[in-house]
C-alpha cells in the first residue's frame, strides 16, 4: 500500500461487509474540493457502498485556535458539491451540536439514529492516523467502527507503534489505495486570497460560490 513502509501490514480487509454498510467522511470543508469527492467516491466504489455520509465538523478539536468558515458557507458549498450524486449525502450531527466536534461523539449519535445493524466505514487519511492517538477517546472510535486508511504522500504510519499504543487498531483498518489529488483546503484559501484561480480545483458552483460571496479574500496570506 502507498504511503507505507514494505514491512507494515493491514489488519482487516473489505470482504464480507454488510449490505447495511456506510460510509462516513468529516471535515470542516472550508471549502469542499475535488481531492474529497475523488476520495469519497474511490472508497464508495471500492468498498461497494451505497451511500457515503458527508459530515461538515462545526470545530476541529485539533485546530480550535483555527476559526473556520461560517458553518452557513461551508454547508452551501457541500450541498453545491453533491447535488449530482445520489450516493453523496450531507448530515448535520456535528453541525448541530454545541462544543468540539469529536469524531467518536458523531459516530455514536450516528449509529442511534441509523440502527444498531448498521455498520459503520470511516474513511481516514493516513496523515490524520498518525495523529490518532491525539484524538479523543480513540479506542472508542475503531471498537464502533472500521476505519478506511487512505494513503497520503510523504505520510508513512508506523502501524507498529500506533498498535503498541493504541492495542487493536490494525485490526479495524481496510486498505483503501484511493488516488490522491494534491489539493488542500488550506492551499485553496490562500489562492483565493492572493487572487489566483481555484478553477477545476473545486467543483464549479462551488467556485462560483465562492466568488460570488467574497470568501476567503480577508484571509491572510
Amino acid at each position: 500500500m502507498d504511503g507505507l513502509s514494505a514491512g507494515d501490514s493491514i489488519g482487516a480487509q473489505a470482504d464480507g461487509l454488510s449490505p447495511r454498510t456506510i460510509g462516513v467522511i468529516g471535515g470542516t470543508f472550508d471549502p469542499i474540493h475535488v481531492g474529497h469527492l475523488i476520495v469519497a467516491e474511490h472508497v464508495r466504489d471500492r468498498l461497494g457502498l451505497t451511500t457515503m455520509l458527508f459530515v461538515p465538523a462545526r470545530v476541529n478539536p485539533l485546530k480550535a485556535g483555527d476559526a473556520p468558515t461560517p458553518a452557513v458557507d461551508r454547508l452551501r458549498m457541500l450541498q453545491l458539491a453533491l447535488q449530482d450524486h445520489p450516493g453523496f449525502q450531507i448530515d448535520l450531527v456535528d453541525l448541530e451540536r454545541v462544543g468540539p466536534s469529536y469524531t467518536v461523539d458523531m459516530i455514536a449519535t450516528l449509529r442511534e439514529r441509523l440502527g444498531a445493524d448498521v455498520d459503520i466505514i470511516f474513511v481516514l487519511g493516513a496523515d490524520s492516523l498518525m495523529d490518532l492517538p491525539r484524538w479523543h477517546q480513540p479506542e472508542r472510535l475503531f471498537r464502533e467502527t472500521r476505519l478506511a486508511l487512505v494513503p497520503r504522500p510523504g505520510f508513512t504510519p508506523d502501524l507498529d507503534a500506533l498498535e503498541e499504543a493504541l492495542p487493536g487498531l490494525r485490526g479495524a483498518l481496510l486498505d483503501v489505495a484511493a488516488p490522491h489529488i494534491e489539493v488542500s483546503a488550506t492551499d485553496l484559501r490562500r489562492r483565493v486570497a492572493g487572487g489566483r484561480s481555484i478553477r477545476y480545483m473545486v467543483p464549479e458552483p462551488v467556485r462560483r460560490y465562492i466568488e460570488a460571496n467574497g470568501l476567503y479574500t480577508d484571509r491572510a496570506l
